[in-house]
């Protein structure tokens, strides 16, 4: 497998979920690069209303890419 490709650094930043700050459980990372994830179910884009779908929030480590998710925006902090 070819290394992920590195994320723009001014993208990247610490993160802090139920006060305590997240770290990568694979590598110990505590650096990530945010995104807002639609999580689709099939009935909802079956009727094509796939705006009725829940978010989640996802944090992507900055080195090693693994992704973690949550189902509340976490605060950029540390």
């Amino acid at each position: 497998m070819k290394n992920a490709t590195a994320l723009p650094s001014d993208q990247i930043t610490g993160y802090v979920v139920a006060g305590k700050p997240v770290t990568c459980p694979h590598c110990g990372g505590v650096r990530f690069h945010d995104r807002k994830t639609l999580m689709n179910t099939r009935g909802a884009t079956f009727f094509n209303l796939d705006w009725l779908n829940r978010a989640a929030f996802t944090l992507t480590c900055s080195t090693c890419s693994r992704i973690e998710w949550f189902g509340r925006e976490p605060t950029p902090g540390q």
